[in-house]
């Protein structure tokens, strides 16, 4: 009997079946969500992707492929074996759309979250988004999309073809202003049978890319400043510096915009596997020391390359080498623990055999994805974090090895009302100095939440004030958070809001971790500057002694005894000794104070051995023989006073 209650959307799309049949339905989001995302807060292609990624991610999806289509980029698929969407969980998804489920009971009911805990996915990983505007982020890249969908077990796949007009929901609230759920699209969805019934995921397909979408992947601006067609060369707005980037997917002809008419310039090769290629994009962009002392994505990348490079970031994947906290005693690096004291000092840690420093200092990280397995391709490249520690080629530095500061942290935050400190906070982070940071981008630190980021590296250090210039230049850092700071992120996922508790703590304490490290740093090349001086010292002392000695030969012949040794004393017992057993000798003072004579300067670290040589070569030639010590002693000085006189003295 029909109770005359209408039919939910899914239901409405269960009866529909296989049958080919479409199910027709608006779209509708709330002034919140809207305001939200009509404010433009996916910027970039690399954006809206990282959301797609993320919802894959936390669907517990083991590969996320992506084809873009380069380098026309007509559309993109994004395809992964996540848990795929069941009728109920679609119906949700697009009747709320930029609603979450995520860290909600009723996500745990549409098996979205862990059934025992709304923070982490069915599978126990934890949950990297948050915001639950995934599907509303490619709005910024298309407004026509499909969601394809299938959950495992079942031998139905679902398809939502979706078009967005957020405009029109702008509107209306304009007009009427008091809506609280305002019409942002239309759906079609229809079932088609399937046959691989233990198959499961989601494939979004969007169709008809944005033409500043297509333009900007193409990077369309600077190629027409590079090579401006016919008609507008005289229209071309770009600075004349604009430089072609080394790497790059190529272009296509001004006319059709179909033919590709710049082969690509890529550091792989076709028949490399998918981890080959990324290593030889980062290895490639690292080179490029070799003729740009420091090299920035923007001249070495085009904008598909940066692309790329952006989500790999971002993403909870490992690093294209290996995590820093593996490194041990055969990397070259030293390592220090950073301490949590307000005042205290970074100690070293002294790594034997193969112990890392993970193992030294009891750190997790990356513990939230280690062991899941989750990758992401992106036309055949793998995406992987692309910081390697170690220099990119040899250095001039006088710090031979590189240095890595580790810590961890988990604050008393008791004392702070609940409703402010928003719950606890746990981190680790890292410190990396190199003397130069390839590339000039991954200068600053980086935040990651659960592995993930959509920040990028912030080269301010969270508004560090103290000037260490080149030291930051020099600097490069991660945080890894584990509990925590999640209040703090913004909308747009790529920055924080700087009022929270959890944000000041971490910026108070990294600030403090670079104060340790400056001073760590500064020791350890004062100690490396007096050890080359002393060298640099003794090495002018050796050639000043065989340059006095064959004075003395050339003086006294080559069957003369042996040059006596010239000796500078501190005290009148040790200079009366020496000058009685007939060997010239001076007080050191009595020497140096009369080459200071008139002078303010501090006198060179060199002019005592340079003043020794000189003695030699006096006494080779008998100067000496008839002269009162005194006057022995003034001679010198009067020497030394006339080497150190710079034209500026006035003397």
């Amino acid at each position: 009997m029909d109770s005359g209650k209408p039919k939910t959307l899914a239901e409405r799309i269960r009866d529909a079946g296989t049958s080919g049949a479409k199910i027709e339905d608006v779209l509708q989001t709330d002034q919140r969500v809207l305001a939200r995302i009509t404010d433009g807060i996916y910027r970039q292609p690399a954006s809206a992707l990282r959301e797609l990624i993320a919802n894959a991610y936390d669907a517990d999806a083991s590969q996320v492929v992506i084809e873009t289509d380069p380098p026309r980029f007509d559309r993109m698929i994004i395809r992964d074996d996540g848990s795929g969407m069941s009728v109920e969980t679609l119906a949700y998804v697009l009747q709320h759309i930029g609603g979450s489920l995520k860290r909600t009971a009723q996500g745990a009911k549409l098996d979205v979250t862990s059934s025992s805990n709304a923070s982490l996915s069915p599978g126990g990983r934890k949950l990297i988004g948050k915001i639950g505007i995934g599907l509303f982020s490619v709005a910024q890249l298309t407004p026509h999309f499909q969601v394809i969908t299938k959950t495992k077990g079942e031998k139905t796949r679902r398809i939502a073809d979706i078009i967005l007009a957020p405009e029109d929901a702008e509107r209306a609230l304009a007009e009427r202003g008091g809506d609280t759920e305002l019409k942002t699209g239309t759906v079609r969805i229809w079932s088609v049978p399937a046959t691989d019934v233990e198959s499961h995921g989601t494939e979004i397909v969007l169709m008809d890319l944005r033409p500043q979408t297509k333009e900007l992947l193409r990077s369309q601006a600077r190629w027409a400043a590079l090579r401006p067609s016919p008609e507008g060369a005289q229209e071309n707005w770009m600075p004349t510096a604009t430089v072609e980037p080394v790497f790059h997917i190529g272009g296509l002809d001004y006319s059709t915009k179909r033919t590709i008419s710049l082969p690509a310039s890529l550091p792989w090769k076709s028949s490399d596997s998918p981890t080959q290629k990324f290593k030889k994009l980062v290895d490639g962009v690292r080179a490029q020391t070799a003729t740009n002392p420091n090299p920035e994505l923007e001249q070495v990348l085009d904008n598909y390359l940066r692309l790329i490079w952006t989500l790999s970031l971002a993403l909870p994947s490992r690093y294209v080498d290996q995590h820093p906290f593996d490194l041990d005693a055969k990397s070259g690096l030293d390592f220090f623990a950073i301490s949590n004291d307000a005042k205290g000092q970074a100690s070293e840690l002294a790594l034997q055999g193969n112990a890392q420093v993970r193992s030294l200092m009891g750190l997790s990280s990356p513990a939230d994805f280690e062991d899941t397995e989750f990758k992401v391709l992106i036309d055949g490249v793998q995406l992987l974090r692309p910081l390697k520690f170690g220099r990119a080629k040899e250095s001039t530095h006088a710090m031979s090895r590189d240095l890595l500061f580790v810590g961890k942290c988990a604050p008393d935050l008791s004392k702070i009302p609940e409703e402010y400190r928003g719950g606890n906070l746990s981190f680790e982070a890292y410190l990396y100095w190199s003397p130069k940071i390839v590339p000039k981008d991954h200068n600053g630190v980086l935040v990651r939440l659960k592995g993930a980021s959509g920040t990028l590296f912030d080269p301010t250090f969270m508004g560090y004030q103290v000037s260490e210039q080149t030291r930051l230049k020099q600097l490069t850092a991660e945080i890894f958070v584990h509990e925590g700071l999640e209040g703090a992120l913004n909308i747009d996922r790529e920055s924080f809001n700087y009022a929270s508790i959890h944000y000041q703590f971490i910026s108070r304490w990294l600030h403090g971790a670079i104060r340790q490290f400056a001073n760590r740093q500064k020791l350890i090349s004062g100690k490396l500057l007096s050890e080359k001086k002393e060298k640099i010292g003794q090495q002018l002392d050796e050639k000043l002694q065989r340059a006095a000695e064959s004075a003395w030969e050339d003086a006294r012949g080559e069957n003369a005894e042996a040059p006596p040794e010239i000796v500078f004393g501190d005290d009148d017992k040790q200079v009366l000794e020496r000058r009685a057993a007939g060997a010239p000798a001076f007080t050191r003072s009595a020497v140096l104070k009369a080459s200071q004579k008139g002078k303010g300067k501090k006198l060179p670290a060199d002019l005592e051995p340079r003043l020794r040589a000189i003695a030699l070569v006096l006494q080779a030639y008998g100067v000496f023989d008839n002269m009162q010590y005194a006057m022995q002693e003034k001679l010198i000085g009067e020497i030394g006073r006339i080497i150190t006189t710079e034209a500026s003295d006035g003397d």
